[in-house]
């Protein structure tokens, strides 16, 4: 029996909350995808996934063109941040 627990990030930002989130799950816990608006923010996330802290994602830019319905049934879990800090 698979009992891996999947999930994706909007608004990832540097994906803290995915990382608090698999201290918690272990191994168990599989990012499928990531959005995030910021360059910094999406450079942070890949170096996190060169060094194997983040899992290896597809990173999209914009909730709006997010492919929601292609992650239909697929997910068990969504990781959101909240955006846009000052308000």
């Amino acid at each position: 029996m698979d009992n891996t627990i999947t999930t994706l990030e909007m608004c990832a930002g540097y994906g803290g909350i995915g990382l608090g989130i698999k201290n918690i799950f272990g191994e168990r816990l599989r990012t499928l995808a990531y959005c995030e608006l910021e360059g910094f923010a999406q450079a942070n996330l890949i170096s996190k996934m060169e060094k194997g802290l983040l899992d290896a994602a597809p990173i999209w830019n914009d909730l709006k063109t997010f492919p929601y319905e292609s992650f239909h049934g697929l997910v068990d879990i969504l990781i959101t941040g909240y955006p846009c800090r000052p308000f």
